[in-house]
């Protein structure tokens, strides 16, 4: 990344949160893996063969994810997504069918959709958090992150030419306890130890490319946690974020 620029912002912040759901059985997704996907991902079937439970259905909306309702609607199809606690839905709102992305083992937080409306991308927040990038009209997977941040993702966004995503990571739990340094490092070491741990990130993504990593990443140099990130429409290589009470913009580049 290059350097940022940083402004004033009057809002109040959207934190992440789980909006009521109807969750009928394990988490498994709709489709195939993706390559070097650790077996978490397993091909569904219209039979529920071999799960105990199978989810038909869901009832509610993770109402707390920023920008978390996107219009798939074309000449040809009346869809919409949004995420109902672990799962994505593309919902027909003429025909009252729902299509659901399974496979999330945390509550969806940040969801994008690709400017071409063929893309889906879904993200979670906790313990084993993925991120996992679908194709909209099988409602496959065709890309999983695994840990793409330590405590998972807080925002996302799909740049409009598709190749790169960009991330914010959620922050440390209030629950989580502080970092451990040896009594060598004396409070200088502590100190920047539990600043690391503490910082947010922004990374991005070249998410069709054999790779596992960000293309770059570097933290948010504020305590004022960023909840929303965007790609300059123009422009992929200049972003936006925002918090509560400051904006950032951001230049970044491939060496």
């Amino acid at each position: 990344f290059g350097s940022s620029r940083q402004g004033r912002q009057g809002g109040r912040p959207t934190p992440a949160g789980i909006g009521a759901a109807m969750d009928g059985g394990p988490s498994v997704p709709g489709g195939e893996p993706s390559a070097g996907d650790d077996q978490r991902f397993l091909q569904s079937s219209s039979s529920g063969e071999g799960q105990a439970l199978t989810l038909h259905w869901t009832l509610g909306i993770n109402k707390d994810v920023v920008g978390g309702v996107h219009n798939l609607s074309d000449a040809e199809s009346s869809d919409m997504f949004y995420a109902a606690a672990h799962t994505g839905v593309i919902f027909d709102y003429n025909t009252g069918v729902q299509r659901l992305l399974q496979g999330h083992v945390n509550p969806i937080t940040a969801t994008a959709v690709s400017k071409d409306k063929k893309w889906i991308v879904t993200a979670d927040t906790g313990p084993d958090s993925m991120m996992v990038v679908w194709e909209r009209e099988s409602g496959t997977p065709v890309k999983t992150f695994f840990n793409p941040h330590p405590y998972g993702v807080h925002a996302l966004d799909i740049a409009p030419k598709l190749q790169y995503l960009v991330t914010l990571s959620a922050p440390a739990p209030a629950s989580e306890p502080p970092a451990q340094t040896g009594d060598q490092g004396g409070k200088t070491g502590e100190h920047t130890k539990s600043v690391e741990q503490e910082c947010q990130y922004i990374s991005v993504w070249d998410w069709p490319a054999d790779k596992e990593t960000p293309v770059c990443t570097t933290a948010v140099g504020t305590q004022d946690v960023q909840t929303c990130v965007l790609f300059n429409a123009w422009d992929t290589h200049e972003i936006g974020t925002n918090g509560k009470r400051r904006v950032f913009f951001w230049t970044w580049d491939v060496d």
